[in-house]
């Protein structure tokens, strides 16, 4: 258990930093275009409360509305998992969800 959220990846008022918030969203553009359909974007894991370790990764859920099975999608999506998030040394996973 931590006493803190990971400073690496929340500022001191715990908020996304800067600089991850602007991959993230970059990142989701890319995987749907179509942003209207973007109904959520979620952190879930160890790094949204105090068990993360230093080899936690950043889990990203994107809820799409509509979403149906595609393979393309699920390219795009793998594409982008394993990236090294900004200014840390974890990596970012992308699920997508309806």
């Amino acid at each position: 258990m931590q006493d803190g959220l990971s400073p690496d990846v929340f500022t001191d008022d715990d908020r996304i930093r800067p600089e991850l918030r602007r991959q993230i969203l970059k990142t989701i553009k890319e995987i749907e275009p179509e942003t209207d359909k973007v109904k959520g974007v979620f952190m879930l894991g160890s790094l949204t409360g105090y068990k993360y370790t230093p080899t936690s990764d950043i889990d990203i859920m994107i809820a799409v509305e509509g979403l149906k099975p595609d393979r393309a999608k699920t390219h795009a999506v793998k594409q982008f998992n394993g990236k090294m998030a900004v200014g840390t040394r974890r990596t970012i996973s992308y699920f997508l969800a309806t």
